[in-house]
């Protein structure tokens, strides 16, 4: 499936089949480090239906869906974080406790998450590694 992708701006988050044998349903999240358009993902969908046919690996019919990742949709690739520094987010960790703050930096190995405590006023920044984190989500904001 080499070169669906039309940038290497662009990366794919998750991929579920689901369905019975022939009539499969392939939803395709991707995102991109300068987001996606509806039309970025038509054209993906074209060129990765395609391919798919080209392929043969569906018996029978298949839906095929390509989509970015809703607001809802937890961060799962470094690449999210990177992209997400400075917005607001909720973490969830192993244990259940949450930490809310604002996304500081992401590495390979984890986060770093700027927040005020009750007992200061001061923000502290602290240190969250992968392994740690359940779910991560972007904490929308209007304002």
């Amino acid at each position: 499936m080499d070169g669906f992708l039309p940038d290497p701006s662009y990366f794919i988050v998750e991929v579920k089949v689901s369905g019975s044998r022939g009539k499969e349903r392939i939803l395709v999240f991707i995102d991109g480090d300068n987001g996606m358009s509806i039309d970025q993902c038509a054209k993906i969908a074209r060129s990765l239906s395609n391919q798919l046919d080209e392929m043969n690996l569906f018996e029978g019919s298949y839906t095929l869906e390509v989509s970015s990742p809703g607001l809802d949709y937890p961060l799962t690739h470094e690449r999210q974080y990177q992209k997400n520094i400075g917005r607001k987010v909720k973490v969830r960790l192993q244990d259940d406790s949450l930490l809310i703050g604002e996304l500081e930096d992401a590495d390979t190995d984890g986060i770093k998450l700027k927040f005020k405590t009750d007992k200061s006023k001061e923000q502290e920044i602290e240190y969250v590694p992968f392994n740690e984190i359940k779910r991560t989500n972007v904490v929308v904001t209007f304002k």
